[in-house]
């Protein structure tokens, strides 16, 4: 027999409650269910970052540091977000690599992936010595026009004190 439409539902607990809102908390902070994340308060870093990645001159390296969990990821990747321009992006965590040297396999993979077309697998030495000569000579990519520059890669190394860990004890 179905309750009637008056009755009181019976009462949560109060931990119950506190779950409760806890668990719709967390959902609603979660990056999947909302898509990504906005930096608040991060305007000036933001345009510093969108600045730097859109400068007519291109720089090497840009390093930004500061305590974990302070939004440093967040901001770059917001910061790619809004550029217009065809951007190739690698996100590496330093807590993924059990070497330091793996970061070399890594980087060879997703550019040759990006850059030739096709994923090689190297070992870190031999990728190391690729990346020299490709970072010198340049990307020949197969099909495109010489003179005509390949998109921009940005390459984003977290945790990065982690691999400088790893290595002294190498």
């Amino acid at each position: 027999m179905p309750p009637k439409q008056n009755a009181k539902r019976p009462r949560q607990s109060e931990s119950d409650e506190i779950k409760e809102v806890l668990i719709r908390a967390s959902q609603s902070l979660n990056i999947v269910a909302t898509g990504s994340v906005v930096p608040v308060s991060r305007d000036d870093q933001i345009f510093k970052v969108c600045n730097f990645l859109s400068a007519a001159t291109p720089h090497p390296m840009l390093q930004l540091f500061g305590m974990p969990g302070t939004g440093k990821t967040a901001v770059v990747k917001h910061a790619l977000s809004l550029l217009d321009d065809d951007v190739t992006t690698l996100f590496i965590n330093g807590y993924d690599l059990h070497r330091p040297s793996e970061l070399y396999s890594m980087l060879y993979q997703h550019l040759s992936q990006h850059r030739l077309g096709q994923r090689q697998n190297l070992q870190p030495e031999p990728a190391r010595h690729e990346l020299e000569k490709r970072f010198k000579d340049g990307w020949a990519q197969r099909g495109k026009k010489k003179g005509v520059a390949p998109p921009m890669c940005v390459i984003v190394i977290d945790e990065m004190d982690r691999c400088v860990e790893k290595a002294g004890k190498e």
